[in-house]
């Protein structure tokens, strides 16, 4: 991608636009990563052609979510006040960040890898913190007239603004940027010089990318089919859904539009699912912790009210995504990944190959 593409990408809502030949691609550089205009409305999808080599798409993939970092990074540390969403932002994007390098592992100088890998499971785990008690907050702030939910809220606000040291922490060892920015630009530099000698260099993209999925696929079917009266399988189910569905963002120009339009679709639909009985796990576990804290009575009335219909409606929902995945629905899913994209007659393949 040349100084132009670069442009287009983040003016044009994210747009990521490939061009071919293997001359050097400038980046962008960091003030204009860093501009809320240019990155507001970065797309998620990857915009390629199935006859590009597999490496265009790789360092195009790897340099538009590692950007998308750099843009949130100073915005969750120091404006996270004005506006949540940073720090949600900054969270969903290291994820992506995070798949991209995973999915391109064999692809990519892998010490320096590393390194951004590094750099992004440390910015995830602090956004994550700080974003469960920003989402919390707002939950307690709809009972803020009660007087247990006002001292919890009280609580979580101070937690709350702990939470953002480690943020603050992690955008200083980085130089404010520059150094997140010097090791991406130096990561997607070597990307693209090895596409100049790498035996896959002319892989096409489109060819690469139904290789590349069938692992994703056949685990999260897998998983799929386990007996989900405990939570750690729902929880291991929801992992292996959330890694294919950023996968399937990274690739889904290689496949037909159904892809992205109907598969992708019901990828995220069940992963909303299994997201809601985690988020309800995750709020019962906390309030239960909290009440073997609690000293004020309000607030100890509060919790015990509040573990007991978290309680409630997580069976109640546990339930109900167990009446609606069957196994009959499974199979529906299995086919159509077997007819869009693996081409694959017989399901059972993926057991022997997964267990052998």
């Amino acid at each position: 991608m040349n100084s132009s593409g670069i442009a287009q990408l983040l003016l044009d809502q994210g747009r990521q636009v490939a061009t071919a030949g293997d001359g050097p691609r400038a980046l962008v550089s960091l003030a204009a990563a860093r501009s809320e205009t240019s990155m507001g409305a970065i797309s998620k999808w990857v915009e390629a052609s199935r006859s590009e080599p597999v490496f265009h798409v790789a360092a195009q993939s790897l340099e538009a979510r590692l950007l998308a970092v750099l843009h949130y990074l100073p915005l969750a540390a120091k404006s996270a006040e004005d506006d949540t969403e940073h720090v949600h932002q900054l969270r969903v994007w290291t994820r992506r960040a995070t798949a991209a390098i995973r999915l391109y592992r064999d692809l990519v100088p892998w010490s320096r890898a590393v390194r951004l890998r590094d750099d992004l499971s440390r910015l995830r785990r602090a956004a994550g913190e700080a974003r469960d008690y920003d989402v919390l907050a707002e939950r307690l702030e709809k009972d803020a007239s009660d007087p247990g939910a006002a001292k919890l809220l009280t609580r979580v606000r101070a937690l709350r603004a702990q939470a953002q040291q480690p943020l603050l922490d992690i955008f200083d060892r980085l130089d404010h940027g520059d150094k997140f920015e010097r090791r991406l630009k130096k990561f997607v530099k070597k990307v693209r010089q090895r596409a100049r000698t790498d035996k896959l260099h002319s892989t096409p993209f489109g060819r690469w990318a139904r290789t590349a999925i069938r692992g994703y696929v056949d685990q999260f079917l897998l998983d799929g089919q386990a007996d989900f009266s405990s939570l750690e399988a729902l929880h291991q189910f929801r992992i292996s859904g959330k890694k294919l569905r950023y996968t399937m963002e990274l690739l889904a120009a290689a496949f037909p539009p159904r892809f992205r339009r109907q598969l992708y679709g019901r990828v995220e639909s069940l992963q909303d699912r299994l997201g809601r009985i985690n988020d309800l796990a995750t709020a019962q576990a906390r309030y239960a912790h909290w009440l073997n804290e609690a000293a004020d009575p309000a607030e100890i009335a509060y919790l015990q009210q509040q573990a007991a219909s978290e309680r409630e409606e997580l069976e109640q929902t546990r339930q109900e995504f167990l009446a609606w995945w069957t196994a009959a629905r499974n199979k529906r899913l299995a086919d159509s990944f077997d007819r869009l994209i693996l081409r694959r007659k017989h399901r059972g393949e993926i057991t022997d190959r997964l267990s052998g």
